[in-house]
């Protein structure tokens, strides 16, 4: 569960201080992707992930579109790094939550 919780405040400095290299910060959310995607994989796991990828961002794209907020940096409305954003931060949920649920006593 710390390790999630201090992914996750990574996560969200990484943003805050790159927000303004959006490259930089898709390239360092993509890797961040990747390597817990390798070390928790599982087939919820992967569909956590790309629900976030899609979904999030889906969301994102109707409140902006209607002016709900606009950002900084955006390509196509939204920022290039917030597709993995939110992939990342349902798999981190995901990991969470089955870290403190009934299966995780199994292991």
């Amino acid at each position: 569960m710390l390790t999630c919780i201090a992914l996750w405040v990574v996560l969200v400095l990484c943003a805050a201080a790159l927000w303004q290299s959006p490259l930089t910060l898709t390239a360092i959310y993509i890797a961040g992707s990747a390597v817990c995607l390798v070390l928790w994989w599982s087939k919820q796991a992967g569909v956590m992930y790309a629900c976030g990828f899609v979904l999030g961002p889906g969301g994102e794209l109707v409140a902006v579109a209607y002016g709900a907020w606009e950002y900084a940096e955006a390509l196509f409305l939204i920022p290039l790094w917030l597709p993995p954003a939110w992939g990342l931060a349902a798999l981190i949920l995901f990991r969470l939550a089955t870290s403190i649920g009934p299966e995780s006593r199994r292991t």
